[in-house]
């Protein structure tokens, strides 16, 4: 089975952010768009890293209440693997670590270690 079909079923739907937004933008994206990472893309549509839940967490962690001013770039994740939306799932990119399947267009769709084998479809209530 490939990473494309598993986007298929999932939706490839792709949200993201850039890297000066804050940390504010940020969390009501994730929590509007009921997902747990954002792709963080430069000015010019560049791939510069992804920012997950636990990124923000651990910045509050670390800044305190004023976590929420703190720029997308300042926490997020900057060495992200990509691979093809071709590639097999148990491909030794996907299964290592987060991998963000990339088509002609661009990211195709987040897939992390339990995306492709957690439940497939709309997150629930």
């Amino acid at each position: 089975m490939s990473l494309k079909t598993i986007l298929a079923a999932k939706g490839g739907d792709v949200v993201c952010i850039e890297p000066t937004a804050d940390l504010a933008t940020a969390a009501k994206l994730l929590s509007t768009h009921r997902i747990g990472v954002l792709i963080v893309l430069d000015a010019d549509r560049h791939l510069v890293g992804i920012l997950s839940e636990r990124d923000i967490v651990r910045a509050m962690a670390e800044t305190g209440k004023t976590v929420l001013e703190v720029p997308v770039a300042q926490v997020m994740t900057r060495n992200v693997s990509t691979c093809d939306v071709n590639d097999p799932v148990f491909s030794p990119v996907t299964t290592r670590k987060s991998a963000l399947p990339a088509g002609p267009g661009g990211p195709a769709g987040p897939c992390g270690p339990s995306s492709p084998f957690g439940p497939i479809g709309p997150a629930g209530p």
